[in-house]
């Protein structure tokens, strides 16, 4: 219990979503949270539980579309004010639990070690992969924060001499990994499946991410709104996905001979990093750019909130398109690089399955999709949500 929050099982076949849920009404159930009194933020929550935010914000909008939450724009999520009257009996709306495999079989888990920071798109393939897991018989062991390492590496300690590890996903780092994990890592070598990245001296599969055409794909798109003077907000700059990123949206560019209107900005992949180069390129600016392409959805949620602060509408007065589909509050559908994650979830749970794993890689090509538009209307006295 952490907080007086009880704890997700990590173990547990039932999804995190389901188990947040449950969670919720038993807080409810048992006196901890009232009616009208806010529940922990999203990522409060997902802190408390070590997992990412989307199985909780999934919760949440299941349970206020219940009318056991009330959410509104601008204002913390509370438990309805009214559940005693409009739901009496709020415990039809639990989850049920599937049943747990007994011990005396062995079970079966996927580990997916992904010291990413919380970044968005690897919880989304996170959240894409577990249910698949779960409908073949296995369990998902999941380190996606730096933080979960020293417990990911207890966990495969454990399970590593009843060979109980189907497979272990690893995704690109980005900072260094626990000595002990490297050396449990080198001795799963034979069961390792790379996700977006590859080690040229290990011969294992991998699946990966087009991260090169989505950057053709998103400069495309930035030149048919017949934008020239264009800003781009990029990522690390020592990332491989966002290099290929860059690359592809250059060469682009340089194809139809407009690179050099064109300003790269590298940042970290944060709103408020991207707020910021967002302020400083349009600010009482006479020539400003025409268009911002993002390399990711937090990013584009900054640059958004900068042109706002700048009485700048989208895309009235500048056009943006950006990686990753979100929530964007703008007036008018905005042009998305989406990358289909469930297409990587049925690449990574095949390779679960599969008997022998061959040294194959699997592309997978994002496409063009577009945001649905969703007007902001800002509460007097709050600020932008990215920004509370």
């Amino acid at each position: 219990m952490k907080g007086g929050i009880p704890a997700v099982d990590h173990q547990s076949r039932q999804s995190y979503t389901d188990q947040m849920i449950n969670l919720v009404l038993d807080l409810i159930e048992g006196g901890k949270l009232a009616p009208g009194e806010p529940v922990p933020s999203i990522p409060e929550m997902a802190r408390l539980q070590d997992i990412s935010a989307r199985p909780v914000q999934e919760a949440y909008r299941y349970l206020s579309e219940h009318r056991i939450l009330a959410a509104r724009a601008g204002i913390q999520t509370r438990v309805n004010p009214n559940l005693r009257t409009e739901v009496p009996d709020a415990s039809i709306f639990r989850r049920a639990a599937e049943p747990r495999r007994s011990r005396a079989k062995t079970l079966q888990y996927a580990a997916l070690v992904c010291p990413m920071c919380g970044a968005s798109s690897f919880s989304s393939i996170i959240d894409a992969v577990e249910p698949k897991l779960h409908e073949r018989g296995y369990s998902l062991i999941v380190g996606n924060y730096q933080r979960n390492l020293e417990r990911l590496g207890s966990q495969l300690r454990g399970y590593l001499p009843q060979a109980e590890i189907r497979r272990v996903f690893v995704c690109p780092p980005h900072a260094a990994l626990p000595r002990e994990l490297v050396a449990l890592l080198r001795a799963l070598r034979d069961r390792l499946v790379f996700l977006d990245h590859a080690l040229r001296r290990l011969r294992a599969p991998c699946v990966r991410l087009d991260h090169e055409k989505g950057g053709r794909l998103g400069a495309e798109q930035i030149l048919a709104l017949g934008k020239k003077r264009i800003l781009y907000v990029s990522g690390y700059e020592d990332h491989e996905g966002c290099k290929l990123r860059d690359k592809g949206f250059l060469d682009a560019l340089r194809e139809r001979g407009f690179e050099r209107d064109t300003r790269v900005v590298h940042g970290d992949y944060s709103a408020d990093t991207a707020r910021g180069i967002t302020l400083e390129h349009f600010a009482g600016r006479a020539r400003r750019p025409e268009a911002v392409f993002c390399i990711n959805g937090a990013t584009c949620q900054g640059v958004l909130a900068g042109l706002r602060e700048c009485g700048l509408a989208v895309p009235d007065d500048v056009a943006v398109a950006t990686f990753d589909k979100q929530d964007y509050r703008v007036r008018s559908p905005i042009p998305v690089i989406a990358q289909p994650f469930d297409k990587v979830a049925d690449a990574l749970a095949s390779m679960v399955i599969a008997k022998r794993l061959e040294p194959k890689h699997v592309l997978i090509e994002p496409c063009v999709t577009s945001s649905a538009p969703r007007p902001f209307s800002q509460q007097p006295g709050t600020t932008d949500g990215m920004f509370r």
